[in-house]
């Protein structure tokens, strides 16, 4: 049985990682659903800093993450793909490291 940690770590390396790295690359275009998405982060992560306390990852994601998919949803900013290619490779390598500890 998969524990709620490995669950997260599998999103990330198998979905939200790669749609990073397709906005980065240019396959994913701009849209209202990145926006949306962007937004979706930045209010659950402040819910859960709200909720829980401060933590570093959650700073992470409103700070970055967040403001990248807000910002390239809604203008389609060259460097905020720039931004997504490093979050998707930052991500995807940090949650393999944490699924294999």
């Amino acid at each position: 049985m998969l524990t709620s940690r490995q669950i997260t770590n599998l999103a990330h390396i198998l979905v939200l990682g790669p749609l990073l790295l397709g906005i980065g690359f240019g396959y994913i275009p701009p849209s209202q659903y990145i926006v949306g998405l962007g937004i979706g982060v930045l209010i659950y992560h402040i819910f859960m800093t709200l909720k829980s306390g401060f933590n570093w990852m959650r700073a992470i994601h409103v700070l970055a993450v967040a403001p990248t998919l807000i910002i390239y949803g809604y203008t389609g900013c060259p460097y905020a793909r720039d931004a997504s290619t490093l979050l998707g490779g930052a991500a995807i390598a940090y949650h393999t490291a944490r699924l294999l500890q």
